[in-house]
């Protein structure tokens, strides 16, 4: 199987999470994410990165979460600021940036973004009231960051 059709066969799997309320789901192409998405619980009315605890051995390779100490917890998920964003951390990098989980290992950036709910319907409303701005970013063929 191709890159895509793995990627295809993960998002179908987490098209459970958003129970039918429909929302946006982006998975990068550089990424092959391994991990089984249908059991994948997203927070409502807002945006999050997926993650997904690993060891340090192979966070070193690999792009990592650095989420706020504190959280907002339920029975099925976890829900933290994202504090820091590290690439190919060195171990070291990983303590000074308290990226260790209290067991040791570290939060994998799965390249999964995920919007639900109202931050969805914001987002949405957000792209309707500037035609003319993505008319001009398209035409110009520039990227844009804001």
């Amino acid at each position: 199987p191709l890159l895509f059709d793995h990627i295809l066969a993960v998002s179908s799997c987490a098209r459970q999470a958003f129970k039918n309320e429909g929302g946006l789901f982006i998975m990068t192409g550089d990424v092959l994410p391994c991990f089984d998405a249908s059991s994948m619980t997203l927070p409502e009315d807002t945006s999050c990165i997926v993650t997904v605890p690993i060891t340090v051995d192979i966070a070193s390779n690999h792009g990592v979460v650095v989420a706020s100490k504190t959280a907002v917890s339920d029975d099925s998920s976890s829900v933290s600021l994202v504090e820091n964003l590290l690439q190919k951390p060195s171990v070291e990098e990983l303590i000074e940036s308290q990226a260790l989980l209290d067991d040791g290992r570290t939060l994998l950036d799965t390249g999964i973004i995920a919007v639900r709910g109202k931050a969805w319907v914001e987002l949405v409303n957000l792209a309707c009231s500037g035609q003319s701005l993505i008319q001009e970013i398209l035409k110009s063929k520039k990227e844009a960051s804001y």
